[in-house]
This record gives C-alpha cells, sequence and structure tokens, in this order.
C-alpha cells in the first residue's frame, strides 16, 4: 500500500473547500497587510474582536514568517464578507503561551492594556509547533452558509501547509463550548476552560482553550 503524505492531503482539503466557497459565490484569498485589514474591518458591523492586539500591526511586528489572515469576498461585490487571521508561535508550550500575556504581545512594541491569563494546568507542558486560529467574522447575511467552518478548516490546513504546525488551537466563549459548536463545526478535539482575557471596554472574559 502507498503511503499518503500528510502535505498532499492539506493540498487536496484546502482545495475542496475553496471549491465550497466558490460554489457560494464567494472568493477567498491569502492576505499578510494587517494593515489593510485594519481599515477593511473599521467599516463592518457586529465584528466584536475589534481593537485585539493579536493581530494589530500596531502592537506587534506581524510578517509573512509569523502570520497571514483570510480574507472572503462575494463575488460582484467589492467589501470584505468573512475573515480569519492566524498567528504562529513555534517551538514552545501552552504554558509559555499564556505566560505573560505572550499569546497577545510579542514584546517588539508597546502593549495597549489587555492582558491574557491560563489557569488549564493539564495542558501547560503540551508542547510543540503552535498556530492560533482568531478574529473571525462573518456578516450576517453569509452565516447560514457553513462560511465559520470552512474559513476554520482552511486556515487549519493552511497553518500545516506554510508552518508544517503540531497543534492549531483557538478560544471561543462559554456558550458556543457548551453547546458543542465548538468542536462541531470548528473540527478541534480538546476543549478546556480556564482562559481569562481581560479588556480595558469590556472587563474580563472568560474563555474556553481549544486545540
Amino acid at each position: 500500500m502507498s503511503s499518503i503524505a500528510i502535505e498532499d492531503v492539506a493540498d487536496q482539503v484546502s482545495r475542496e473547500i475553496a471549491e465550497d466557497l466558490l460554489k457560494q459565490n464567494t472568493i477567498l484569498t491569502i492576505e499578510h497587510d494587517f494593515e489593510q485589514r485594519e481599515r477593511e474591518m473599521a467599516a463592518v458591523e457586529g465584528w466584536t474582536d475589534r481593537g485585539a492586539p493579536i493581530f494589530d500591526p500596531a502592537v506587534n511586528t506581524l510578517t509573512r514568517d509569523n502570520s497571514f489572515w483570510i480574507k472572503v469576498r462575494a463575488r460582484g461585490e467589492p467589501g470584505i464578507v468573512a475573515t480569519a487571521a492566524v498567528r504562529h508561535y513555534p517551538k514552545t508550550c501552552f504554558g509559555e503561551i499564556f505566560s505573560n500575556s505572550r499569546l497577545i504581545y510579542d514584546g517588539t512594541k508597546p502593549a495597549n492594556g489587555h492582558w491574557v491569563a491560563s489557569s488549564i494546568e493539564e495542558v501547560a507542558a503540551v508542547r510543540g509547533d503552535f498556530g492560533f486560529i482568531g478574529g473571525g467574522w462573518v456578516r450576517k447575511d453569509f452565516r447560514r452558509r457553513h462560511l465559520p467552518a470552512l474559513i476554520m478548516g482552511f486556515c487549519q490546513v493552511a497553518l500545516l501547509q506554510h508552518y508544517g504546525l503540531d497543534y492549531a488551537f483557538g478560544m471561543v466563549h462559554h456558550h458556543d463550548a457548551e453547546t458543542g459548536l465548538a468542536v462541531r463545526s470548528y473540527h478541534f478535539r480538546h476543549q478546556h476552560r480556564g482562559v481569562q482575557w481581560y479588556w480595558p471596554e469590556r472587563g474580563i472574559l472568560d474563555l474556553w482553550l481549544l486545540y
């Protein structure tokens, strides 16, 4: 029996997801200009991650080597209808990622008042190459087209293609974890409650870690 390289599987899955998006008259591109993302997202409604430092080029040094973002637009429309973004954390562990808010600050630029911490002891020693997926948003009239799941799947595959990572991870609010949405729709295998993220405008958010 011939073996199938994981890279070949990833290529096939990414093509299938792109074809599914095309069937919905949407076009997906991988982008690297986070200043452009800030400008495009400034005009949208219902983006709850507005102001998050993790993908803010004023707070972090975001390059092709450590990040990218996904832009989905509808055919015939200039604006963005869905997005998500990715950061790469090589050769580390969850304990180090959450130590001193390293998840959201790379230390190259001044912080902006947020902090994040984890009390999930059972995953602190999990080590490898990590990719964080977040900053997701889908325009209201496109949310019933399975776009969130398609975008999450594409991000996971693109992380593997770009960085050869060991773990993709993200965070969701309590309701999405309790209802099973995170595992059912986003294809993560593990979820743990115990992340706190302080937003100056919103207070402390209690989140679940997915990986």
